[in-house]
């Protein structure tokens, strides 16, 4: 028997080692080349970052968000789809072989609020900024986007990058995706399935990963509480500051009793308006606020319960109150298939101890709409700054930091996925 040399050896590992075995749907060349395009272009998409942290835009107005979006897309001979809305874009990077086509889904508004920190690259813009790391998934985008235009060989299919605005500011305004897919942007080519990644104040490199109902819907009421009653001044002028105070805390005591711990759900009124002078009743009391809710079942029993409060309130005390509801954001739904595919990306990619499994959160997001209509799945990445004790679990939030790292981890992970996908046949609707 022939022994073998101990640099023969050590030579055959390492060829062994380099050969095209799989990491998920990628093999370790391609990882490799993944690693060496995201080191290339890394300090760019640092500096698109903090550009785009400086100069926050709000919902409909992210004019010089766009025009940044589209003229790197450009620069990639990227196929550019514009928005009617002047606001958002999408690029296609079609691959070298054909094949499915997946979109990678991008939010780029920013969100009213004063920055708190001392950072060089801190908002220009006062009472806005980048409170919901929009900036850093723009910049992972086109990062992902830059890396994987290099390695066009590998994909079998299309990736469309689509960046969205925020919601329209107008009377009828809408969410963003929901404006996109309006206007076609799942078409020409149809997409097949879609990702999103939001990070989120939790530890550097963990995922929340859960497939079903993950995010809540969100819903806006009004509640207009008014006298049958002429104007008067006390102590004949009925009391409709005191009657809805009433019925606002009968509301969240109702609810509490009736809708099951384990279901959750956020009753938040932010807005209340009543009165103008000390010495009359107002004319009448407005309330604004929302719900959040991740089964429907909880929607229809608290529309139940402020219903049935407001009917009562006005048999018993002649003051009519008028409930209006406008549904904003559906439930989003993470597509179990989708989860199959990309879990073991992920826990090659992590490691196993990095993936938590979520329960569902009262967080909204439009992403809901493009799970209505294609297989969808979004995850939650760590991004939480060393450099500050970040006590607060939700975005948005002023006093968000994100650790800058998050930004090739994003674009690996994000590679990764797409690449898998593509690979894979992707399932049908089926939720």
């Amino acid at each position: 028997m022939t022994l073998v040399s101990k640099k023969s050896l050590l030579t055959c590992l390492i060829l062994f080692s380099l050969w095209p075995l799989p990491l998920g749907g990628v093999d370790k060349l391609t990882s490799l080349r993944l690693k060496r395009e995201i080191r290339r272009v890394e300090n760019d998409v640092l500096q698109i970052r903090r550009f785009l942290h400086m100069n926050p835009e709000l919902s409909a107005e992210e004019y010089e968000t766009t025009k940044l979006i589209a003229t790197k897309l450009l620069s990639l001979n990227l196929e550019l789809q514009t928005s009617q809305a002047r606001t958002g874009a999408a690029g296609l990077l079609r691959g070298d072989t054909p094949g499915l086509t997946i979109a990678l889904i991008v939010p780029i508004n920013a969100q009213s609020f004063d920055e708190k920190n001392n950072l060089p690259y801190r908002s220009l813009n006062p009472g806005v900024m980048h409170a919901q790391g929009n900036d850093v998934h723009i910049a992972i985008a086109l990062g992902t986007a830059m890396v994987l235009n290099s390695l066009k060989d590998k994909i079998s299919g299309n990736i469309k990058f689509i960046f969205q605005p925020g919601a329209r500011t107008s009377e009828n305004d809408e969410p963003g995706a929901q404006l996109m897919i309006q206007q076609g942007v799942l078409d020409q080519p149809p997409v097949g399935a879609a990702l999103s990644l939001q990070i989120w104040p939790l530890e550097l490199g963990k995922v929340y990963f859960s497939s079903g109902r993950i995010l809540s819907g969100e819903e806006e009421l009004s509640l207009i509480v008014q006298s049958q009653k002429p104007t008067l001044a006390p102590p004949e002028a009925p009391d409709l500051i005191a009657a809805t105070s009433w019925l606002i805390n009968s509301f969240y005591q109702m609810a509490s009793r009736q809708i099951p711990r384990t279901e959750p759900y956020l009753i938040y009124l932010g807005k209340i308006h009543g009165g103008a002078n000390l010495r009359h009743s107002p004319r009448q009391v407005m309330v604004e606020g929302l719900i959040r809710y991740t089964n429907s079942s909880t929607r229809i029993t608290l529309h139940h319960i402020l219903d049935e409060l407001s009917n009562n309130m006005a048999n018993l005390l002649q003051i009519q109150p008028q409930v209006t509801w406008k549904p904003k954001i559906p439930p989003l739904y993470n597509h179990p298939e989708l989860a199959e595919i990309l879990e073991p990306a992920l826990i090659q990619l992590l490691g196993k101890e990095k993936i938590i499994d979520s329960s569902p959160l009262l967080f909204a997001h439009d992403f809901s709409f493009y799970s209505q209509k294609i297989p969808a799945f979004l995850l939650f990445l760590g991004a939480s700054s060393p450099r500050k004790q970040q006590n607060f679990s939700y975005l948005p939030h002023p006093d968000f930091i994100p650790n800058e790292k998050v930004i090739p981890l994003g674009i690996e992970i994000i590679s990764h996925l797409l690449l898998d996908c593509l690979a894979k046949p992707t399932p049908a609707t089926s939720h």
